[in-house]
């Protein structure tokens, strides 16, 4: 799960909360020993620091979540999955 909650009017304060399960004897080995763990929280930092370093939008879904369900942005030009819904380029 992801959540995003206003930190300040130019910052979003984003928790990410997951489950898995380890499939196999390797990745419940790993599991143990919290390389999974450390995997994915490598993984989060690296995109942290990917998204800070951007000094612009990536021209990306525009739309607006309210509660759990997605609207469509305001040119409708994205649905639900983020994926543009237009045929070719502007």
């Amino acid at each position: 799960m992801v959540t995003f909650r206003p930190k300040d009017g130019n910052h979003t304060i984003i928790n990410v909360t997951m489950t898995y399960d380890p499939q196999g004897m390797m990745e419940s080995v790993a599991d143990a020993l919290g390389l999974l763990s450390r995997r994915v929280e490598g993984d989060l930092q690296r995109f942290k620091n990917f998204i800070q370093q951007r000094t612009t939008e990536t021209g990306a879904w525009r739309g607006e979540i309210a509660g759990e369900q997605n609207l469509k942005d305001k040119n409708n030009e994205y649905d639900s999955s983020g994926k543009s819904g237009l045929e070719g380029s502007h």
